[in-house]
């Protein structure tokens, strides 16, 4: 558990540093503050005091515990004023700091850490993060260490008033504050259960709003309610109704050792003024510190159940930051040129889950060609495109872009040099010209109407209602596969990238538009110093490729042009040619 807290507290401080002269300003006002009941407390026993010996007729003496009290009523609101300027002046930076933080650390994670997790349990989890930064600094700024400052000068006032009192109340203090710690230990950890079963239950919810189409198309609406009900009576009733029995606990606990004290502070107290030992004041004082002190320490052993909680929601959240990154820019520092350069895999295998999916894999890709990939599903064809941009690490073998191997090579400039259409499309909840400026992000307007045009979006533009400016939904939900697969090519062609890769590019596309979409993809093709990787399964599109690449049982089974694999008998391209025509015939 030290670990973990040091770990915690290593991340708040890491946010908290460059501001730290703002954040020790606002503790001034706790720390002043703390001093506010002591000397409400000391000017109501300077007054029983000055009653007792003088009645009514008091001097200016009396004048001694009102300023005491104004004057650090005064001091503790002017210096909390103090403290809320530098509250703005520094807070919401370092909430920028946190979300900024977490979500870098987030999108540096690898491919298989988002396919493995829910977006809704890392949503879950960030949002637990600046949460946590939330609570812990309230507790330090105005829950316990204000408390705690306020037990520390109450003590003292019971040491001046009566030394012997004060190290009995010490003593209790020690011996119950070792038994809360002991007992808040096991609520650390049913927390942390507790926050990984919301975690859960918060990424089933995301999961369906996500599919809520499918919902909807299904009418299964009472089945994912009902769902959804089981995970929350598994997964997280029960382990909220052991951190409720296990808290009940503790303040049981917590008030039978404070009906101890107070007992003991009644009938210990009554002694000493019927032995003259203290005044009829120190009676008083005694009296209001005392309750203040025990309302101040169950304060803080709530404040410090509060922050134990919270923290146990962070340790739970901690795993966003500490998942290993996939490989970044920390140990590579070469940039890539890929104009005009060749791209090997050598002797590539990769295996996902145990499952192997490509298994020594040889291909040389001449600058400017124009390769196909074609093969049936299952056989790795988008495997080989996501090791080429490094999404996944080959379980052996090696990647060179040029005389260089990918790996050793910064991510960003990788990625700068290859313009991708994916079968998945993923568009921004954003405006039409935002989603396709995205390929080159100076582009101008003009640069991104006429690649709209050339994908043949215009017209579709023309009819929404604030045309380029209009948004499209989240994922694109607002506008059908088709538009938003040309929405994803026009983005590649303003990306103008020396090496495009077209994962099935016109599969959602109708057979009016695509042919029109393909001409313009055709025209973007030729460019000869462009080097092109094609996927596939309508093998029209493929036929005038320099190459053609036909994978299987987890390697290539063929190679050659067009005319070349028709030309063998009984060979895979040609079968899946034929089922190809026949297709188109029925169609």
């Amino acid at each position: 558990m030290n670990s973990v807290n040091k770990s915690i507290w290593s991340f708040f401080w890491h946010h908290i540093k460059p501001y730290k002269w703002f954040y020790l300003v606002m503790l001034l006002a706790p720390i002043t503050y703390s001093f506010a009941p002591f000397a409400y407390n000391y000017s109501v026993k300077m007054l029983v005091d000055i009653l007792a010996r003088h009645g009514r007729n008091w001097g200016t003496e009396i004048m001694s515990p009102i300023l005491l009290l104004l004057g650090s009523f005064i001091a503790s609101q002017v210096l909390w004023r103090i403290s809320e300027v530098a509250e703005w002046m520094s807070e919401p930076l370092v909430r920028r700091s946190i979300l900024l933080y977490t979500y870098d650390r987030i999108q540096n994670h690898p491919l298989s850490f988002f396919q493995n997790t829910y977006s809704g349990i890392i949503n879950s989890k960030a949002k637990s993060l600046l949460e946590g930064y939330d609570k812990f600094w309230g507790e330090m700024h105005s829950g316990v260490f204000q408390e705690v400052l306020q037990i520390t000068v109450g003590l003292v006032a019971l040491y001046i008033t009566h030394a012997r009192l004060g190290l009995y109340i010490t003593m209790w203090i020690t011996l119950y504050c070792g038994l809360i710690f002991t007992l808040s230990r096991k609520l650390y950890y049913l927390n942390i259960s507790e926050a990984l079963g919301k975690h859960a239950v918060m990424g089933e919810i995301a999961d369906k709003v996500l599919n809520i189409l499918s919902i909807y198309n299904f009418a299964t609406k009472r089945h994912e309610s009902r769902l959804l009900d089981n995970d929350i009576k598994d997964l997280l009733i029960p382990r909220q109704v052991k951190v409720y029995k296990y808290a009940c606990f503790i303040q049981i606990v917590n008030g039978v050792a404070h009906l101890c004290m107070f007992a003991f502070i009644l009938f210990y107290s009554l002694k000493l003024y019927h032995k003259e030992l203290i005044t009829l004041g120190d009676v008083a004082l005694i009296f209001s510190t005392s309750g203040m002190l025990s309302l101040d320490i169950w304060h803080a052993m709530e404040a410090m159940q509060d922050l134990i909680k919270a923290m146990g929601e962070m340790k739970s959240a901690m795993d966003i930051l500490q998942t290993p990154e996939k490989i970044s820019n920390g140990c590579n520092v070469q940039q890539l040129d890929a104009k005009e350069k060749q791209i090997q895999f050598k002797n590539i295998c990769f295996s996902y889950d145990n499952d192997v999916i490509l298994s020594n894999i040889n291909i040389v890709i001449n600058p400017g060609e124009k390769l196909g990939i074609v093969g049936y599903s299952g056989t790795g064809k988008s495997t080989l495109i996501g090791l080429l941009l490094r999404n996944f690490t080959p379980t052996s073998g090696q990647i060179f872009v040029g005389d260089q191997n990918i790996q050793n090579i910064t991510e960003e400039s990788l990625k700068a040099n290859i313009a991708v259409v994916p079968q998945d499309i993923m568009l921004f909840k954003r405006s039409v010209i935002d989603n396709i400026r995205y390929g080159n992000l100076s582009a101008s307007d003009e640069e991104v109407i006429a690649v709209s045009k050339k994908a043949q979006l215009s017209d579709f533009i023309d009819h929404l209602p604030d045309k380029y400016n209009s948004p499209i939904g989240e994922r694109g939900s607002k506008i059908s596969t088709g538009q938003r697969q040309r929405i994803s090519i026009a983005r590649a062609m303003l990306k103008n990238a020396p090496i495009l890769i077209l994962d099935e590019a016109t599969s959602a596309l109708d057979g009016k538009t695509e042919k029109i979409v393909q001409e313009n993809i055709d025209t973007m093709v030729s460019d000869s110093k462009k080097t092109v990787i094609i996927i596939a399964h309508r093998l029209s599109t493929l036929k005038n490729m320099d190459r053609i690449l036909v994978l299987g049982n987890k390697g290539i089974q063929e190679e050659g042009t067009h005319e070349e694999l028709m030309a063998q008998k009984d060979g895979m391209y040609k079968k899946l040619w034929e089922v190809h025509s026949q297709y188109n015939k029925t169609a």
